[in-house]
């Protein structure tokens, strides 16, 4: 019974990588987790920055949007 369960999970996730890989759009998750390595790797506390840009985005022109990237936003106000 464990085979069959482990096997089926196994066909079930290769199903959603291959809908993804044809859709196009990233997992929920592979997308937070790309969030989370950008901020640390600029020297970010994740939750301090994605509550910057959280607080910082209405106000935002979507021309200036590249200013809330992780490599913009200066590491004084959301260091680790």
């Amino acid at each position: 019974m464990v085979e069959h369960s482990t096997a089926s999970n196994a066909r079930s996730a290769a199903r959603r990588l291959t809908n993804e890989k044809r859709s196009g759009r990233p997992e929920p998750s592979r997308s937070l987790i790309s969030f989370i390595g950008s901020a640390r790797l600029n020297g970010l506390d994740p939750v301090l920055y994605l509550g910057q840009v959280m607080t910082r985005i209405a106000q935002h022109s979507i021309n200036r949007i590249e200013e809330l990237l992780p490599w913009h936003i200066k590491t004084d106000t959301v260091a680790t």
